[in-house]
Protein backbone atom coordinates (compact mmCIF):
# COMPACT_ATOMS: atom_id res chain seq x y z
CA UNK A 1 0.00 0.00 0.00
CA UNK A 2 2.46 2.60 -1.23
CA UNK A 3 0.11 5.54 -0.89
CA UNK A 4 1.86 8.85 -0.54
CA UNK A 5 0.28 10.74 -3.37
CA UNK A 6 -0.27 14.46 -3.51
CA UNK A 7 -3.84 15.38 -2.77
CA UNK A 8 -3.90 17.66 -5.82
CA UNK A 9 -2.58 15.24 -8.44
CA UNK A 10 -4.67 12.13 -9.08
CA UNK A 11 -2.55 9.06 -9.65
CA UNK A 12 -3.38 5.41 -10.21
CA UNK A 13 -3.45 3.06 -7.25
CA UNK A 14 0.06 1.62 -6.74
CA UNK A 15 0.70 -2.02 -7.55
CA UNK A 16 1.50 -2.76 -3.91
CA UNK A 17 -1.96 -1.59 -2.81
CA UNK A 18 -3.65 -3.64 -5.55
CA UNK A 19 -1.69 -6.75 -4.59
CA UNK A 20 -2.61 -6.32 -0.91
CA UNK A 21 -6.29 -5.88 -1.73
CA UNK A 22 -6.40 -8.91 -4.03
CA UNK A 23 -4.44 -11.11 -1.60
CA UNK A 24 -6.71 -10.26 1.34
CA UNK A 25 -9.85 -10.64 -0.78
CA UNK A 26 -8.77 -14.11 -1.94
CA UNK A 27 -7.91 -15.06 1.65
CA UNK A 28 -11.31 -13.90 2.91
CA UNK A 29 -13.20 -15.92 0.30
CA UNK A 30 -10.98 -18.97 0.85
CA UNK A 31 -11.36 -18.79 4.63
CA UNK A 32 -15.02 -19.78 4.35
CA UNK A 33 -14.13 -22.91 2.40
CA UNK A 34 -12.93 -24.37 5.69
CA UNK A 35 -15.56 -22.85 7.94
CA UNK A 36 -17.58 -26.09 7.87
CA UNK A 37 -15.02 -27.69 10.21
CA UNK A 38 -14.19 -24.96 12.75
CA UNK A 39 -12.71 -27.49 15.16
CA UNK A 40 -9.74 -27.86 12.77
CA UNK A 41 -9.52 -24.35 11.43
CA UNK A 42 -5.98 -23.33 12.40
CA UNK A 43 -3.31 -23.50 9.71
CA UNK A 44 -1.40 -26.38 11.30
CA UNK A 45 -4.43 -28.69 11.09
CA UNK A 46 -5.85 -27.86 7.70
CA UNK A 47 -6.01 -31.15 5.84
CA UNK A 48 -6.59 -29.59 2.43
CA UNK A 49 -3.11 -28.95 1.03
CA UNK A 50 -4.44 -27.01 -1.96
CA UNK A 51 -6.27 -24.61 0.32
CA UNK A 52 -3.21 -24.31 2.52
CA UNK A 53 -1.16 -23.40 -0.56
CA UNK A 54 -3.70 -20.70 -1.42
CA UNK A 55 -3.33 -19.22 2.07
CA UNK A 56 0.45 -19.34 1.78
CA UNK A 57 0.37 -17.53 -1.56
CA UNK A 58 -2.00 -14.89 -0.16
CA UNK A 59 0.25 -14.23 2.83
CA UNK A 60 3.39 -14.13 0.67
CA UNK A 61 1.83 -11.65 -1.75
CA UNK A 62 0.52 -9.51 1.12
CA UNK A 63 3.94 -9.48 2.78
CA UNK A 64 5.53 -8.55 -0.55
CA UNK A 65 3.15 -5.61 -0.89
CA UNK A 66 3.95 -4.55 2.66
CA UNK A 67 7.66 -4.72 1.90
CA UNK A 68 7.14 -2.24 -0.96
CA UNK A 69 5.21 -0.03 1.45
CA UNK A 70 8.06 -0.18 3.95
CA UNK A 71 10.59 0.69 1.26
CA UNK A 72 8.56 3.76 0.34
CA UNK A 73 8.11 4.72 3.99
CA UNK A 74 11.70 4.27 5.15
CA UNK A 75 13.57 5.48 2.06
CA UNK A 76 14.22 9.11 1.26
CA UNK A 77 12.86 10.99 -1.69
CA UNK A 78 9.70 9.52 -3.15
CA UNK A 79 6.06 9.11 -2.15
CA UNK A 80 5.57 7.62 1.30
CA UNK A 81 2.42 6.23 2.92
CA UNK A 82 0.73 8.61 5.31
CA UNK A 83 -2.23 8.68 7.68
CA UNK A 84 -3.02 12.09 6.19
CA UNK A 85 -3.74 10.57 2.78
CA UNK A 86 -7.45 9.77 2.25
CA UNK A 87 -6.64 7.09 -0.32
CA UNK A 88 -4.36 5.29 2.10
CA UNK A 89 -7.12 5.33 4.69
CA UNK A 90 -9.62 4.10 2.10
CA UNK A 91 -7.44 1.09 1.23
CA UNK A 92 -6.89 0.44 4.94
CA UNK A 93 -10.66 0.57 5.43
CA UNK A 94 -11.31 -1.97 2.67
CA UNK A 95 -8.68 -4.33 4.07
CA UNK A 96 -10.23 -3.98 7.52
CA UNK A 97 -13.72 -4.83 6.26
CA UNK A 98 -12.44 -7.89 4.37
CA UNK A 99 -10.63 -9.19 7.45
CA UNK A 100 -13.55 -8.44 9.76
CA UNK A 101 -15.88 -10.61 7.68
CA UNK A 102 -13.31 -13.40 7.18
CA UNK A 103 -13.58 -16.65 9.08
CA UNK A 104 -10.90 -16.88 11.84
CA UNK A 105 -9.06 -19.64 10.04
CA UNK A 106 -5.63 -18.87 11.49
CA UNK A 107 -6.40 -19.66 15.12
CA UNK A 108 -9.14 -20.90 17.43
CA UNK A 109 -8.20 -18.66 20.35
CA UNK A 110 -11.26 -16.47 19.86
CA UNK A 111 -13.48 -19.50 20.54
CA UNK A 112 -11.71 -19.92 23.90
CA UNK A 113 -12.32 -16.26 24.68
CA UNK A 114 -16.02 -16.79 24.02
CA UNK A 115 -16.02 -19.95 26.14
CA UNK A 116 -14.58 -18.12 29.16
CA UNK A 117 -17.37 -15.58 28.91
CA UNK A 118 -19.95 -18.35 28.67
CA UNK A 119 -18.49 -20.16 31.69
CA UNK A 120 -19.11 -17.13 33.87
CA UNK A 121 -22.23 -15.79 32.22
CA UNK A 122 -24.17 -19.04 31.77
CA UNK A 123 -22.69 -21.43 34.32
CA UNK A 124 -21.66 -18.86 36.97
CA UNK A 125 -18.17 -20.42 37.03
CA UNK A 126 -15.17 -18.18 37.59
CA UNK A 127 -12.57 -19.09 34.90
CA UNK A 128 -9.83 -18.64 37.51
CA UNK A 129 -11.20 -21.56 39.53
CA UNK A 130 -12.68 -23.83 36.86
CA UNK A 131 -11.22 -25.36 33.72
CA UNK A 132 -13.25 -25.49 30.50
CA UNK A 133 -13.11 -29.30 30.73
CA UNK A 134 -15.63 -29.08 33.56
CA UNK A 135 -18.18 -28.12 30.91
CA UNK A 136 -17.28 -30.67 28.25
CA UNK A 137 -20.94 -31.20 27.40
CA UNK A 138 -21.29 -27.62 26.17
CA UNK A 139 -21.72 -27.42 22.37
CA UNK A 140 -18.87 -24.89 22.13
CA UNK A 141 -16.38 -27.17 23.87
CA UNK A 142 -15.20 -29.05 20.71
CA UNK A 143 -14.11 -25.72 19.23
CA UNK A 144 -11.35 -25.38 21.82
CA UNK A 145 -7.80 -26.48 21.15
CA UNK A 146 -6.34 -29.06 23.51
CA UNK A 147 -4.27 -26.65 25.62
CA UNK A 148 -7.32 -24.49 26.34
CA UNK A 149 -9.38 -27.32 27.80
CA UNK A 150 -7.39 -28.06 30.93
CA UNK A 151 -6.38 -25.56 33.58
CA UNK A 152 -7.72 -22.23 34.78
CA UNK A 153 -7.51 -19.03 32.79
CA UNK A 154 -4.07 -17.48 32.48
CA UNK A 155 -5.10 -14.04 31.29
CA UNK A 156 -5.54 -10.96 33.44
CA UNK A 157 -8.82 -9.96 35.09
CA UNK A 158 -9.47 -7.07 32.70
CA UNK A 159 -9.60 -9.48 29.79
CA UNK A 160 -11.84 -11.86 31.74
CA UNK A 161 -14.18 -8.93 32.35
CA UNK A 162 -14.19 -8.34 28.60
CA UNK A 163 -15.30 -11.93 28.01
CA UNK A 164 -18.15 -11.43 30.47
CA UNK A 165 -19.30 -8.28 28.68
CA UNK A 166 -19.17 -9.98 25.28
CA UNK A 167 -21.29 -12.89 26.52
CA UNK A 168 -23.75 -10.49 28.11
CA UNK A 169 -24.14 -8.80 24.71
CA UNK A 170 -24.20 -11.88 22.46
CA UNK A 171 -25.51 -14.70 24.67
CA UNK A 172 -25.31 -18.23 23.26
CA UNK A 173 -24.55 -17.04 19.72
CA UNK A 174 -20.99 -18.04 18.88
CA UNK A 175 -20.98 -16.11 15.60
CA UNK A 176 -22.09 -12.99 17.44
CA UNK A 177 -19.36 -13.49 20.04
CA UNK A 178 -16.64 -13.85 17.39
CA UNK A 179 -17.97 -10.75 15.62
CA UNK A 180 -17.94 -8.82 18.91
CA UNK A 181 -14.26 -9.60 19.52
CA UNK A 182 -13.42 -8.57 15.98
CA UNK A 183 -15.32 -5.29 16.26
CA UNK A 184 -13.70 -4.57 19.63
CA UNK A 185 -10.27 -5.03 18.05
CA UNK A 186 -11.27 -2.75 15.19
CA UNK A 187 -12.06 -0.13 17.80
CA UNK A 188 -8.62 -0.67 19.33
CA UNK A 189 -7.06 -0.32 15.87
CA UNK A 190 -8.75 3.07 15.45
CA UNK A 191 -7.65 4.05 18.96
CA UNK A 192 -4.09 3.05 18.08
CA UNK A 193 -4.12 5.18 14.93
CA UNK A 194 -5.44 8.07 17.01
CA UNK A 195 -2.56 7.60 19.45
CA UNK A 196 -0.11 7.74 16.57
CA UNK A 197 -1.60 11.01 15.32
CA UNK A 198 -1.49 12.47 18.83
CA UNK A 199 2.09 11.33 19.32
CA UNK A 200 3.23 12.80 16.00
CA UNK A 201 1.48 16.10 16.68
CA UNK A 202 3.22 16.51 20.05
CA UNK A 203 6.79 15.53 19.15
CA UNK A 204 9.52 17.78 20.42
CA UNK A 205 11.52 16.89 17.30
CA UNK A 206 9.21 16.27 14.33
CA UNK A 207 12.08 14.83 12.28
CA UNK A 208 12.43 11.81 14.58
CA UNK A 209 9.32 9.88 13.57
CA UNK A 210 7.24 10.53 10.48
CA UNK A 211 3.68 9.82 9.47
CA UNK A 212 5.06 6.95 7.42
CA UNK A 213 5.94 5.02 10.59
CA UNK A 214 2.34 5.35 11.75
CA UNK A 215 1.13 4.16 8.36
CA UNK A 216 3.44 1.15 8.58
CA UNK A 217 1.79 0.21 11.86
CA UNK A 218 -1.74 0.58 10.49
CA UNK A 219 -0.92 -1.26 7.27
CA UNK A 220 0.97 -4.09 8.97
CA UNK A 221 -0.28 -7.53 7.91
CA UNK A 222 0.53 -8.78 11.42
CA UNK A 223 -1.57 -6.10 13.13
CA UNK A 224 -4.47 -6.37 10.70
CA UNK A 225 -4.63 -10.15 10.37
CA UNK A 226 -4.12 -11.05 14.02
CA UNK A 227 -6.38 -8.26 15.24
CA UNK A 228 -9.24 -8.27 12.76
CA UNK A 229 -9.30 -11.79 11.33
CA UNK A 230 -8.07 -13.96 14.21
CA UNK A 231 -9.33 -11.47 16.85
CA UNK A 232 -6.35 -12.04 19.14
CA UNK A 233 -6.28 -9.93 22.28
CA UNK A 234 -2.64 -8.89 21.75
CA UNK A 235 -3.77 -5.98 19.59
CA UNK A 236 -5.62 -4.48 22.56
CA UNK A 237 -2.59 -5.16 24.74
CA UNK A 238 -0.31 -3.35 22.29
CA UNK A 239 -2.62 -0.33 22.11
CA UNK A 240 -2.85 -0.07 25.91
CA UNK A 241 0.96 -0.05 26.08
CA UNK A 242 1.14 2.52 23.29
CA UNK A 243 -1.26 4.75 25.24
CA UNK A 244 0.91 4.42 28.34
CA UNK A 245 3.97 5.39 26.29
CA UNK A 246 2.27 8.43 24.72
CA UNK A 247 1.27 9.75 28.16
CA UNK A 248 4.78 8.99 29.41
CA UNK A 249 6.25 11.17 26.66
CA UNK A 250 3.84 13.98 27.48
CA UNK A 251 4.57 13.70 31.19
CA UNK A 252 0.94 13.04 32.12
CA UNK A 253 1.89 10.61 34.84
CA UNK A 254 -1.57 9.79 36.15
CA UNK A 255 -2.84 8.51 32.80
CA UNK A 256 0.49 6.82 32.17
CA UNK A 257 -0.16 4.83 35.35
CA UNK A 258 -3.77 4.15 34.38
CA UNK A 259 -2.91 2.63 31.00
CA UNK A 260 0.15 0.75 32.23
CA UNK A 261 -1.98 -0.68 35.04
CA UNK A 262 -4.75 -1.64 32.62
CA UNK A 263 -2.22 -3.36 30.36
CA UNK A 264 -0.89 -5.39 33.30
CA UNK A 265 -4.36 -6.52 34.31
CA UNK A 266 -5.12 -7.38 30.68
CA UNK A 267 -2.06 -9.56 30.08
CA UNK A 268 0.61 -9.81 32.71
CA UNK A 269 3.71 -9.39 30.56
CA UNK A 270 3.72 -5.57 30.58
CA UNK A 271 5.53 -5.95 33.93
CA UNK A 272 8.79 -6.39 31.98
CA UNK A 273 8.53 -2.75 30.84
CA UNK A 274 8.41 -1.34 34.37
CA UNK A 275 12.25 -1.44 34.76
CA UNK A 276 12.58 0.40 31.44
CA UNK A 277 10.31 3.23 32.58
CA UNK A 278 11.96 3.36 36.03
CA UNK A 279 15.42 3.64 34.45
CA UNK A 280 14.39 6.43 32.09
CA UNK A 281 12.38 8.25 34.74
CA UNK A 282 15.64 8.66 36.67
CA UNK A 283 17.50 9.77 33.52
CA UNK A 284 14.73 12.08 32.37
CA UNK A 285 14.42 14.20 35.55
CA UNK A 286 17.19 16.09 37.27
CA UNK A 287 15.47 16.87 40.57
CA UNK A 288 13.95 14.61 43.19
CA UNK A 289 10.79 16.68 43.16
CA UNK A 290 10.21 15.83 39.50
CA UNK A 291 10.93 12.15 40.12
CA UNK A 292 8.60 12.12 43.13
CA UNK A 293 5.85 13.80 41.12
CA UNK A 294 6.20 11.23 38.33
CA UNK A 295 6.20 8.27 40.72
CA UNK A 296 3.24 9.52 42.75
CA UNK A 297 1.19 10.27 39.64
CA UNK A 298 1.97 6.91 38.09
CA UNK A 299 1.21 4.98 41.27
CA UNK A 300 -2.09 6.80 41.77
CA UNK A 301 -3.14 6.07 38.20
CA UNK A 302 -2.17 2.41 38.45
CA UNK A 303 -3.97 2.12 41.79
CA UNK A 304 -7.19 3.56 40.36
CA UNK A 305 -6.99 1.20 37.36
CA UNK A 306 -6.40 -1.72 39.70
CA UNK A 307 -9.41 -0.90 41.86
CA UNK A 308 -11.68 -0.56 38.86
CA UNK A 309 -10.55 -3.93 37.51
CA UNK A 310 -10.41 -5.93 40.75
CA UNK A 311 -13.57 -4.80 42.56
CA UNK A 312 -15.93 -6.91 40.36
CA UNK A 313 -14.07 -10.08 41.44
CA UNK A 314 -14.88 -9.63 45.14
CA UNK A 315 -13.59 -12.44 47.33
CA UNK A 316 -11.73 -14.03 44.41
CA UNK A 317 -9.13 -11.22 44.39
CA UNK A 318 -6.56 -12.96 46.68
CA UNK A 319 -6.49 -16.05 44.49
CA UNK A 320 -6.42 -13.90 41.36
CA UNK A 321 -3.36 -11.98 42.56
CA UNK A 322 -1.41 -15.21 42.82
CA UNK A 323 -2.32 -16.33 39.31
CA UNK A 324 0.72 -14.81 37.52
CA UNK A 325 3.08 -16.71 39.83
CA UNK A 326 1.41 -20.03 39.05
CA UNK A 327 1.88 -19.72 35.29
CA UNK A 328 4.57 -22.06 34.02
CA UNK A 329 6.16 -19.76 31.47
CA UNK A 330 8.67 -21.62 29.34
CA UNK A 331 7.74 -25.06 30.67
CA UNK A 332 6.58 -26.36 27.28
CA UNK A 333 8.94 -26.75 24.34
CA UNK A 334 7.52 -27.26 20.86
CA UNK A 335 10.25 -27.47 18.19
CA UNK A 336 8.04 -25.90 15.51
CA UNK A 337 7.04 -22.98 17.76
CA UNK A 338 10.46 -22.07 19.15
CA UNK A 339 11.73 -18.52 18.69
CA UNK A 340 14.74 -18.35 16.33
CA UNK A 341 16.97 -17.34 19.25
CA UNK A 342 16.40 -20.69 20.98
CA UNK A 343 16.24 -22.90 17.91
CA UNK A 344 20.02 -23.62 17.60
CA UNK A 345 20.34 -24.20 21.35
CA UNK A 346 17.39 -26.59 21.37
CA UNK A 347 18.72 -28.74 18.54
CA UNK A 348 22.19 -28.81 20.10
CA UNK A 349 20.74 -30.20 23.32
CA UNK A 350 18.37 -32.53 21.47
CA UNK A 351 20.98 -34.08 19.15
CA UNK A 352 23.47 -34.47 21.99
CA UNK A 353 20.92 -36.42 24.00
CA UNK A 354 21.02 -34.01 26.93
CA UNK A 355 17.25 -33.62 26.92
CA UNK A 356 17.02 -37.26 28.00
CA UNK A 357 18.44 -36.16 31.35
CA UNK A 358 16.89 -33.75 33.83
CA UNK A 359 20.25 -32.01 33.98
CA UNK A 360 19.96 -31.28 30.26
CA UNK A 361 16.65 -29.45 30.63
CA UNK A 362 18.04 -27.56 33.63
CA UNK A 363 21.06 -26.46 31.60
CA UNK A 364 18.79 -25.45 28.70
CA UNK A 365 16.70 -23.24 30.99
CA UNK A 366 19.77 -21.82 32.73
CA UNK A 367 21.33 -20.94 29.37
CA UNK A 368 18.31 -19.12 28.02
CA UNK A 369 17.75 -17.23 31.28
CA UNK A 370 21.43 -16.39 31.38
CA UNK A 371 21.33 -15.07 27.81
CA UNK A 372 18.29 -12.94 28.68
CA UNK A 373 20.07 -11.49 31.72
CA UNK A 374 23.28 -10.89 29.79
CA UNK A 375 21.51 -9.04 26.99
CA UNK A 376 19.45 -6.98 29.44
CA UNK A 377 22.57 -6.07 31.41
CA UNK A 378 24.42 -5.11 28.25
CA UNK A 379 21.50 -2.91 27.24
CA UNK A 380 21.64 -1.09 30.59
CA UNK A 381 25.39 -0.48 30.23
CA UNK A 382 24.90 0.70 26.65
CA UNK A 383 22.26 3.21 27.74
CA UNK A 384 23.99 4.35 30.93
CA UNK A 385 25.22 7.64 29.49
CA UNK A 386 22.64 8.03 26.73
CA UNK A 387 20.62 11.25 27.09
CA UNK A 388 16.87 10.92 27.43
CA UNK A 389 14.91 10.82 24.17
CA UNK A 390 11.39 9.43 23.73
CA UNK A 391 12.41 7.29 20.77
CA UNK A 392 15.16 5.66 22.84
CA UNK A 393 12.61 4.72 25.51
CA UNK A 394 10.44 3.15 22.79
CA UNK A 395 13.48 1.32 21.46
CA UNK A 396 14.27 -0.11 24.88
CA UNK A 397 10.66 -1.24 25.30
CA UNK A 398 11.08 -2.99 21.94
CA UNK A 399 14.23 -4.75 23.12
CA UNK A 400 12.70 -5.71 26.49
CA UNK A 401 9.71 -7.35 24.82
CA UNK A 402 11.98 -9.15 22.35
CA UNK A 403 14.06 -10.52 25.20
CA UNK A 404 10.86 -11.85 26.75
CA UNK A 405 9.70 -13.44 23.50
CA UNK A 406 13.13 -14.65 22.46
CA UNK A 407 14.42 -16.27 25.65
CA UNK A 408 11.92 -16.34 28.51
CA UNK A 409 8.91 -17.68 26.60
CA UNK A 410 9.67 -20.87 24.67
CA UNK A 411 6.55 -20.83 22.50
CA UNK A 412 6.46 -17.92 20.06
CA UNK A 413 3.27 -17.34 18.12
CA UNK A 414 3.03 -14.44 15.65
CA UNK A 415 0.47 -12.43 17.59
CA UNK A 416 2.80 -12.23 20.58
CA UNK A 417 4.98 -9.82 18.57
CA UNK A 418 2.39 -7.07 18.02
CA UNK A 419 3.35 -5.07 21.13
CA UNK A 420 7.09 -5.34 20.46
CA UNK A 421 6.67 -4.36 16.82
CA UNK A 422 4.56 -1.36 17.82
CA UNK A 423 7.42 -0.03 19.92
CA UNK A 424 9.89 -0.85 17.16
CA UNK A 425 8.05 1.53 14.84
CA UNK A 426 7.57 4.11 17.61
CA UNK A 427 11.36 4.27 17.99
CA UNK A 428 11.70 5.82 14.55
CA UNK A 429 15.22 4.46 14.04
CA UNK A 430 15.56 3.21 10.47
CA UNK A 431 17.47 0.04 11.35
CA UNK A 432 15.00 -0.89 14.11
CA UNK A 433 12.07 -0.10 11.82
CA UNK A 434 13.45 -2.37 9.11
CA UNK A 435 14.05 -5.10 11.67
CA UNK A 436 10.47 -4.66 12.83
CA UNK A 437 9.15 -4.99 9.28
CA UNK A 438 11.12 -8.20 8.78
CA UNK A 439 9.93 -9.51 12.14
CA UNK A 440 6.29 -8.91 11.22
CA UNK A 441 6.74 -10.62 7.86
CA UNK A 442 8.48 -13.57 9.50
CA UNK A 443 5.58 -13.85 11.93
CA UNK A 444 3.06 -14.02 9.10
CA UNK A 445 5.05 -16.62 7.16
CA UNK A 446 5.79 -18.67 10.29
CA UNK A 447 2.31 -20.15 10.00
CA UNK A 448 3.65 -22.22 7.11
CA UNK A 449 7.46 -22.34 7.49
CA UNK A 450 7.99 -22.23 11.28
CA UNK A 451 9.37 -19.04 12.73
CA UNK A 452 13.02 -20.01 12.43
CA UNK A 453 12.78 -21.04 8.78
CA UNK A 454 10.81 -17.90 7.91
CA UNK A 455 13.41 -15.73 9.65
CA UNK A 456 16.28 -17.48 7.85
CA UNK A 457 14.53 -17.11 4.49
CA UNK A 458 13.87 -13.40 5.01
CA UNK A 459 17.44 -12.83 6.21
CA UNK A 460 18.88 -14.47 3.10
CA UNK A 461 16.49 -12.46 0.94
CA UNK A 462 17.53 -9.23 2.65
CA UNK A 463 21.23 -10.04 2.18
CA UNK A 464 20.60 -10.73 -1.51
CA UNK A 465 18.82 -7.39 -1.97
CA UNK A 466 21.61 -5.48 -0.20
CA UNK A 467 24.26 -7.26 -2.29
CA UNK A 468 22.40 -6.56 -5.55
CA UNK A 469 21.96 -2.87 -4.71
CA UNK A 470 25.65 -2.50 -3.94
CA UNK A 471 26.56 -4.16 -7.22
CA UNK A 472 24.17 -1.88 -9.11
CA UNK A 473 25.57 1.17 -7.31
CA UNK A 474 29.10 0.06 -8.22
CA UNK A 475 28.16 -0.44 -11.86
CA UNK A 476 26.70 3.08 -12.03
CA UNK A 477 29.99 4.50 -10.73
CA UNK A 478 32.07 2.72 -13.38
CA UNK A 479 32.33 4.90 -16.55
CA UNK A 480 31.33 3.19 -19.77
CA UNK A 481 34.07 2.69 -22.33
Amino acid sequence: MQLGFSKDVPRPLPTSAKVALVAVAVFTVSSFLYAATPDRNDFERIGNLKLLLVFFCCFTAWCGAYLLTAEAALSTGGPAPSLENPRFLAVLGVLSVLLLISFPVGSRDVFAYAFYGKMWGRYQANPYFHAPSAFASDPWYPLLQAWWKEGAAGYGPLFILQTRVVYALTGDHIIGAVAAYKVANFGMLLFGLGLWRHYLANQSRPDEISNAHAALWGASPLVLFEGLSSAHNDLAMAVLLMAAFVFWVRGVWFFFGVFLGLSFWYKWYSAVLVPVFVFWCHRRHRSWNEIRSAVVGGVLGATLASLIVLVPFGSAVPALLGRPFSLQVGSAVFPTELPPTLWPLFWLFLESGWFDLQLGRTLFDATRYGCAGLIAGSLILWRWKTPYMPRVVAEDCFFALLILSGFIVTVLWPWHLIAACSFGLLSGRALVAWGTVMLMMAGMLSYFLTFSMAAIGLLLGALFVVFRRRVQAGNRMVPSS
